[in-house]
């Protein structure tokens, strides 16, 4: 177990931090450590409620060092594509969810100033509700998993906690939850992780690489939220296996806000060299579809909030046999959480990105690697998720988002997979003393979010941010 490094961290997660090293199993005759044993990981677990409380989590504090959010957005954006700054600003100007969705690295630095219990696993980095989403495993059940996993990387296993729980408060607020329902809603997500935490912590190790979302929860889910009016699902629930290859390459071109035609004399012969470079990275049955496999067209994705700005694209290849495969290449920066945490193994951006999703995904994609182009980036290629329903959280009715609210908690398996499952199910305990914690901590940090949110109107009345379809005029802010 490695302790996480905060920023400001308070007086209990500086014990707490020092912790692993009283605890630090002797070396064994290997030069490597040995284990600690489960019953010890379990003692640990529990012994770490008295160095950070378990309600200590709760609520949110503005540090009076806080950096400026607009500051933070304007060099970050620095490194997206001209084009789209205005673009991405302008979309997250729609609804303080919109810009939550887009402010990873603003709440990351305000996470580092939270307590935490030094128990790493690899974040999602970006655990918000609508990174979620039902999809397709190449043998065809449904799957609950994460969307987007650009920020992947080790860190504080409570920093996507508590990014999902804000989300859901965000989102409660913008269809008009009230403070009782908001409240269900996160106890509902949180009491589905605690719960799926500790039948992780029962499962021998290699069972847990094994598990995945019961289809049974997922299509009870969806069956709920359809018969309500607003169930904010889109999509086949009923029909899986039609394959994604199809439906995206119809759309290339006639969704404009989804995707635009690249610069075709640079882009095009671009990307079929990612392509042909990235074929070392994946296995040999995928080589050698790669190999006969032709570049048939290629578009720039625009789509979302939250990796709005960097070059990605859509490359539809075509077999010998006219068979389809889209991939998605897309641009590996930093990610928002990297300065905030301890340590990052990854030189190669593209290398941290695939080597976490490998570790926390529902199902394999034996289509995913990595590259480092001929215009010095790192570029991570996987085959377009096969997603059989999209989730718009902002649209759900309250009811179908605290079920779907439940469905979020699954990213407790990718903790257990890539951290000490045991000890963080011993530190959560039965009891929803945690939960309830998390909860005050989601209210008080979607204010903040709010508080923040304004900030950018007035940033963009002003032009201090180039906005896209936004109005300065005091009417229509």
């Amino acid at each position: 177990m490695v302790a996480a490094t905060v920023l400001d961290p308070t007086a209990a997660t500086r014990e707490v931090a020092a912790a692993p090293a009283r605890l630090a199993p002797a070396p064994t005759r290997f030069g490597g450590a040995r284990p600690l044993g489960v019953e010890a990981r379990r003692a640990h677990g529990r012994a770490l409620r008295g160095s950070v409380r378990r309600g200590s989590h709760a609520g949110w504090r503005r540090v009076p060092t806080r950096d400026d959010p607009i500051r933070l957005l304007q060099v970050q954006s620095r490194s997206w594509l001209p084009a789209l700054v205005p673009v991405r600003f302008g979309r997250m100007l729609a609804s303080p969810f919109a810009y939550f969705q887009g402010t990873a690295s603003v709440m990351a630095a305000d996470l580092a100033t939270t307590p935490t219990t030094g128990i790493e696993v690899q974040l999602c980095g970006n655990a918000h509700p609508s990174n979620f989403g039902v999809f397709a495993s190449p043998d065809r059940p449904l799957l609950f998993d994460v969307d987007e996993f650009d920020d992947t990387i080790p860190g504080p296993w409570e920093w996507d906690v508590k990014r999902l729980a804000a989300g859901l408060v965000i989102v409660g607020r913008q269809v008009g939850g009230g403070t009782d329902r908001r409240r269900e809603m996160v106890l509902s997500a949180l009491g589905s992780y605690r719960r799926r935490m500790r039948a992780l912590a029962s499962l021998r190790e290699i069972d847990v690489w094994y598990w995945h979302m019961p289809a049974a929860a997922i299509r009870t889910f969806l069956t709920a939220a359809g018969r309500k009016g607003r169930a904010g699902c889109t999509g086949r629930p009923d029909i899986v296996g039609a394959g994604a290859e199809a439906e995206v390459e119809s759309t290339f071109w006639e969704q404009a806000s989804l995707v635009m035609r690249p610069n075709l004399a640079h882009d095009f012969p671009f990307v079929r060299d990612v392509i042909e470079e990235y074929q070392q990275t994946v296995a040999q049955q995928q080589q050698r579809f790669l190999r006969q496999a032709t570049v048939a067209d290629v578009a720039l994705q625009r789509d979302g909030i939250a990796n709005l700005g960097i070059r990605r694209f859509l490359v539809s290849l075509r077999s010998p046999e006219d068979e389809c495969l889209v991939l998605q290449v897309s641009e590996a920066q930093a990610s928002h959480v990297t300065r905030h945490v301890a340590r990052n193994v990854y030189r190669n951006q593209g290398q941290r990105i695939v080597a976490g999703q490998r570790m926390i995904q529902a199902a394999e994609d034996p289509f995913l690697g990595w590259v480092r182009a001929s215009d010095g980036n790192a570029y991570w290629i996987r085959r377009v998720p096969e997603r059989r329903v999209a989730a718009d959280v902002s649209t759900m009715s309250v009811r179908a988002l605290r079920r779907y609210a439940e469905l979020c908690g699954a990213v407790a398996c990718a903790h257990a997979r890539s951290g000490d499952r045991i000890q963080i199910a011993a530190y959560l305990g039965k009891s929803d003393r945690f939960d309830r914690a998390i909860v005050r901590f989601a209210e008080s940090y979607a204010e903040q979010v709010e508080r923040d949110y304004e900030g950018l109107i007035r940033a963009a009345r002003s032009g201090r941010i180039p906005a896209e379809s936004y109005s300065t005029s005091p009417a229509d802010a």
